[in-house]
C-alpha cells in the first residue's frame, strides 16, 4: 500500500491535527490515497519509499538528495512572524543572558548540515561571514534539540525553523525559557509537499486540488493547531534561491 506522511512538524501534540488534515485531503481527492498517515521519525526513508504517495520534505533535500526523484506538489503557508505567502524565515536564537554574539567564538547548534532552515539560514543570516561559520558547530539532529543545547549552555546560537519555533512556543513553551530571538534568516520557501516520481501531471493536479480544498475544509481547530493558512501549488523555480544559498556556503567551506 502507498505511503503518506507529513513528518516535518509531526510532533506528538499535533498528530490528531495532522490526521484531521489528511482525512480532508483524502476526502477531497476522491480515492486512491492511503486512508491514514504514517507517523515515523526516519524522514529519509519516507522520502525514498518506492510506494511514496505524499510526504513533506525540506527545501535543500528537495533540490539535492531528491532532485529528479520526486514530484513537487506545492507548499503550505503558515501563521508565523514575517512569513510572505509560502515563504518564511528562521529565527536566530540565543540565550537571553548573552549581550552579544561573536561568530568567531560562538558555538552554533545545527540540526543538520542538510537543513535549509537550520544551517543555510544560519550562515545566510550573517552575510558578512561569506557563507561560513568561523566558530565551533554542534550537530544536534533536531531543532528541538538545538533549543536544548542553547538552554544547557552547550551552544550559543542556532537558527530554528520559524514554524517549529512558533509551535514550540504554543505547545512546549518550556523549551524557549531563557532564550531570545536576535535576528532572522533569509526569506526562504516553506517546506515542500512531494509525491512519488511516477506521479503523472494529471495526478499531480488532483493532489494540488485536494490540498487546496483540504485547507479550506479541515476543521478550524486542527488548521489553527498546525498554523496553516493556505496551500500554494508553487513550482521548483521557487526553490532556486536555495541552490544559491548552498553555493555561497559551499564556496566558503572550500
Amino acid at each position: 500500500m502507498a505511503t503518506a506522511s507529513l513528518p516535518m512538524y509531526d510532533f506528538a501534540e499535533l498528530i490528531d491535527a495532522h490526521d484531521a488534515l489528511w482525512a480532508a485531503v483524502v476526502d477531497a481527492h476522491g480515492g486512491g490515497l492511503p486512508a491514514t498517515l504514517t507517523h515515523a521519525d526516519d524522514v529519509h526513508a519516507l522520502w525514498h519509499a518506492t510506494d511514496l504517495a505524499v510526504s513533506q520534505a525540506c527545501g535543500w533535500p528537495l533540490v539535492d538528495e531528491l532532485d529528479g526523484r520526486v514530484r513537487l506538489i506545492g507548499a503550505f503557508s503558515y501563521d508565523v512572524p514575517d512569513a510572505v505567502g509560502p515563504r518564511y524565515r528562521s529565527r536566530i536564537v540565543t540565550r537571553a543572558d548573552r549581550t552579544a554574539i561573536d561568530p568567531a567564538s560562538a558555538v552554533a547548534a545545527v540540526n543538520s548540515f542538510a537543513s535549509l532552515s537550520g544551517w543555510l539560514s544560519l550562515v545566510g543570516a550573517f552575510p558578512q561571514l561569506g557563507g561560513g561559520w568561523p566558530g565551533e558547530v554542534v550537530v544536534t539532529g533536531a531543532h528541538v534539540d538545538s533549543l536544548g543545547a542553547l538552554q544547557s549552555g552547550d551552544a550559543d546560537i542556532a537558527a530554528i525553523d520559524g514554524v517549529t519555533f512558533a509551535l514550540m512556543g504554543r505547545h512546549r513553551p518550556h523549551l524557549l525559557d531563557g532564550l531570545t530571538v536576535i535576528a532572522e534568516g533569509p526569506l526562504i520557501p516553506c517546506l515542500p509537499l512531494i509525491a512519488g516520481r511516477a506521479t503523472s501531471d494529471d495526478a499531480l493536479r488532483l493532489l494540488q486540488h485536494a490540498f487546496a480544498t483540504a485547507v479550506e475544509t479541515t476543521d478550524p481547530a486542527s488548521r489553527d493547531a498546525l498554523l496553516i493558512t493556505g496551500f500554494h501549488p508553487i513550482g521548483l523555480d521557487a526553490y532556486e534561491p536555495v541552490r544559491a544559498l548552498h553555493a555561497v556556503w559551499q564556496g566558503a567551506a572550500r
